[in-house]
């Protein structure tokens, strides 16, 4: 067993002695079996109510004051309650989720994730807009497994549905406000109730605020503040009796700083442009300290010169505006059936300005533009016949917008080096636009029928059907002295090559080109249809003893890929990604109740997984593609663990092992360089060598992973309660891109981007009423202050990485009424 699993499982014993927990305390305390037996949560994940330990796949719940005292407060930071969920983020500082090693990292704000993410039930199709939403929650769940049969296309590794609190009939009230080291905290507050016999509304909104964290490695410089404010009015109408009307009104604003990234290593694209430019060579590799990192002092846009500013003041806050509308309406039509009809608006627009090589230089840092957009409407019948079918049948439609721009500024990038004698020492950079469309119009049907008292079949399919289409060039920019040159350099290559005459690039004109060396708007389209589906079989052996086993097929759609391109081959669609699902697991409550263990055992078999690599271009070295890998899978197996050994206290914990890998080619190619050869796929890495990827492991998806959380809460009178517990996380190592497998030799230079294992440790103290009107906590995270890695990329001429938190404690004050 992994070392760092084997302290997780070490830390959790002395969890479990510093709470406080000795055979004779547990002898006197004597606890009925009502009391001892451990909390259900009702789920949603079958688009009804049930029992989460009645559902047949594998499913990680939390309450929101299991979220709160957990310090959750976005979607990122889920990993401390699932094992097998990761985050990292790309370049525009949107978050890549990845759960049971399914993922997708791609360069984008609008990269269409393979992880969905859903507030009530409505997609949130593109990841960042999820940033704002995790508050004032009544739960969140996490499906594990291709959920592509009620939910659609780009859920294959599973999906997060965040359920927001409602209003109730009576009024409620309360908050809670919280501040920690580096100034940082949040303020959330609600309140809610009935308008009329009818009518009850809540509001809710919560403003997340905070200092520096980091520091700059170059200069007394510090950066890192966080300014978010997010509101949510939800109202529930009952105009007659069975028919019930829902609007959700929510969105957020973002004025933070993006998070700044430290060098790993210092690698210039071209190698032999790395002695034209020694303040980029003189860069060292950055400490082993969370906090330090470095960044261009001011983004000045086509600064020629790295000379800090007077003030040591800088911009890098994001500006992004999220607003969603959703109306829900439930019709009862008949006994036992409910229609609903779910419609619903999307849009994130704004920009931000980012600096992801880890310098002081601007050596590669960009100002992002992004609007997305996205309109659904979904209806669904669903009921019970004969007590024994339960069904649901339904349509829905769904129009996607993510329109992109980039300008980006490199002057001390070696990138351009070789082209300098077209374009000229003075080529500081170009831009990028990238505006995609796409439509899914799809029918499903789910049946649940139950052969005897304790034996359920499942089944399930949808059938989608979409369309879409981008267009996108990368393009001169004013001062950036590209138009002139590349024309030039283009001219000269299409002469060489193919023997016509010149092309002119007019100034703010498109400088990547096709076959012909013709500069111009790249445009692609395709379309797709998927047929997700989803079979299964559970046996309740006892009323708390649940087996199942489902196989389950899903599908990611195709992928634009959004970079700075200088071919048109580099902006060619990747194809959809297919992912056949075997799962078999078993739901068991112990003892009274007072343990539940769920476990599963899976085995994913992945056919065209899109992921990025790279390719070589003959100019500028080695260029980001996005990629279909022919085959791969994954096997793995999670336990899930809720026990209650005494009536005050609770442990929590969860382990998950994956092992993945890119298998053999079924159908390879003769005479190629790269993609499907006879002995396995190839591909170029990111130093533009060819390397064979069979047999490599995912990026981010490390093979062991674990969390256990102890709490224990001993009552002092009958108005006061003092609690104390804490929170182990670990996982083990894992590749932060393909073809850079953790075991590869010291002298492989793709070894620079292995993440290493790493185990954190939060603790918490505090005291409050019984009723839980009020409580006060006192909280530590990370409080080894251990040093870790999120995140490893290139950035053009260095390999940066982005850090977890170091360590930081505060306090909480929360209230309700």
């Amino acid at each position: 067993m992994d070392k760092r699993i084997r302290y997780t499982l070490s830390c959790a014993a002395v969890l479990s002695v510093t709470t406080g927990i000795s055979p004779a305390l547990a002898a006197e305390q004597a606890p009925n079996a009502a009391s001892q037996a451990v909390d259900e949560i009702i789920v949603t994940a079958q688009k009804r109510s049930e029992n989460i330990n009645k559902v047949p796949m594998s499913i990680t719940a939390a309450t929101g004051d299991q979220l709160q005292a957990a310090g959750i407060s976005s979607t990122a930071e889920l990993g401390k309650i699932v094992p097998s969920f990761s985050v990292s983020q790309n370049f525009t500082g949107a978050p890549v989720y990845t759960l049971r090693g399914i993922g997708f990292f791609d360069g984008a704000m609008g990269a269409r994730p393979t992880i969905g993410i859903y507030q009530d039930q409505v997609e949130l199709p593109f990841a960042i807009m999820a940033r704002g939403i995790a508050f004032d929650l009544e739960r969140v769940e996490v499906l594990k497994g291709p959920q592509g049969t009620l939910f659609g296309q780009n859920a294959t590794g599973g999906l997060v549905n965040y359920i927001a609190a409602k209003p109730t009939d009576q009024l409620q009230w309360g908050g809670h406000m919280t501040f920690g080291r580096f100034a940082q905290g949040e303020a959330e507050a609600y309140v809610g109730g009935p308008l009329s016999d009818t009518l009850r509304i809540r509001l809710a909104g919560r403003h997340q605020f905070g200092g520096d964290w980091q520091k700059s490695t170059s200069r007394d410089d510090e950066i890192g503040e966080t300014n978010r404010t997010s509101l949510r009015l939800i109202t529930d109408w009952n105009p007659a009796p069975g028919f019930k009307v829902e609007l959700n009104l929510n969105g957020w604003n973002d004025r933070s700083e993006a998070q700044m990234a430290q060098i790993v290593a210092v690698v210039p694209r071209i190698p032999d442009g790395a002695p034209l430019f020694p303040l980029l060579s003189a860069l060292t590799p950055t400490s082993r300290n969370n906090r330090l990192a470095d960044w261009t002092p001011i983004p000045s846009q086509f600064s020629t010169t790295p000379s800090a500013p007077a003030s040591p003041r800088h911009d890098y806050r994001a500006d992004l505006r999220f607003r969603q509308a959703s109306l829900r309406l439930d019709f009862d039509v008949g006994a036992n059936t409910t229609l609903t009809s779910l419609t619903a608006y999307t849009r994130l627009r704004g920009s931000s300005t980012i600096d992801p090589d880890g310098t002081v230089l601007r050596n590669t840092d960009a100002d992002v533009m992004v609007f997305q957009e996205n309109i659904s409407q979904e209806m669904r019948l669903s009921g019970k016949l004969a007590n024994r079918l339960s069904y649901i049948l339904g349509g829905s439609y769904a129009w996607y917008r993510a329109d992109e721009r980039q300008i980006s500024t490199f002057p001390y990038g070696t990138a351009a080096s070789i082209t300098l004698p077209f374009i000229g020492a003075g080529y500081e950079g170009n831009g990028l636009f990238y505006n995609a469309r796409y439509r899914t119009i799809s029918a499903f049907a789910n049946i649940d029928y139950e052969l005897t008292d304790t034996l359920t079949a499942h089944a399930g399919i949808r059938y989608s059907r979409t369309k879409a289409h981008d267009e996108g060039c990368s393009y001169d920019i004013p001062g950036g002295n590209g138009a002139a040159g590349f024309g030039a350099l283009n001219s000269y290559l299409r002469g060489l090559v193919l023997g016509l005459g010149p092309v002119t690039i007019p100034p703010g004109g498109c400088i990547n080109v096709n076959a012909l060396f013709e500069p111009g708007i790249a445009r692609n389209s395709f379309k797709e249809k998927g047929v997700p589906f989803r079979v299964g079989l559970d046996w309740e052996v006892t009323p708390n003893t649940l087996l199942y086993a489902n196989i389950s097929r899903g599908f990611k759609g195709g992928s634009f890929p959004v970079i700075n391109s200088s071919t048109m081959l580099q902006t060619e669609a990747a194809k959809q990604e297919e992912l056949l699902a075997y799962e078999g697991g078993f739901k068991t409550g112990l003892f009274n109740r007072s343990l539940q263990l769920n476990g599963a055992v899976f085995y994913y078999d992945y056919k065209d997984k899109q992921i990025t690599g790279y390719f070589q271009d003959p100019i500028y070295g080695a260029l980001q593609k996005t990629l279909n890998i022919p085959k791969s899978h994954v096997l793995g197996a999670e336990l899930q663990m809720n026990w209650r050994p005494t009536e005050r206290m609770v442990i929590n914990g969860g382990v998950t092992y994956l092992k993945t890998r890119i298998d053999e080619c079924s159908n390879p190619l003769q005479g190629a360089t790269v993609g499907c050869l006879p002995d396995g796929f190839y591909n170029f890495d990111s130093f533009g060598q060819v390397v064979r990827l069979t047999g490599d492991v995912f990026p981010n998806a490390p093979q062991w992973s674990g969390v256990v959380d102890a709490l224990y809460t001993l009552p002092l009178s009958d108005r006061l309660e003092v609690f104390w517990g804490g929170t182990v996380n670990a996982r083990s190592s894992t590749p932060s891109q393909l073809g850079s497998r953790p075991a590869l030799g010291t002298n492989d230079p793709n070894r620079i981007y292995r993440i290493d294992g790493y185990a954190t440790l939060d603790l918490r103290l505090g005291i409050q009423a019984p009723s839980g009107q009020w409580r006060v906590d006192i909280w530590g995270r990370n409080v080894t202050n251990k040093y870790y890695r999120q995140s490893i990329q290139a950035a053009n001429d260095t390999v940066v990485a982005w850090t977890g938190l170091p360590a930081t404690y505060g306090l909480t004050l929360s209230i309700r009424q």
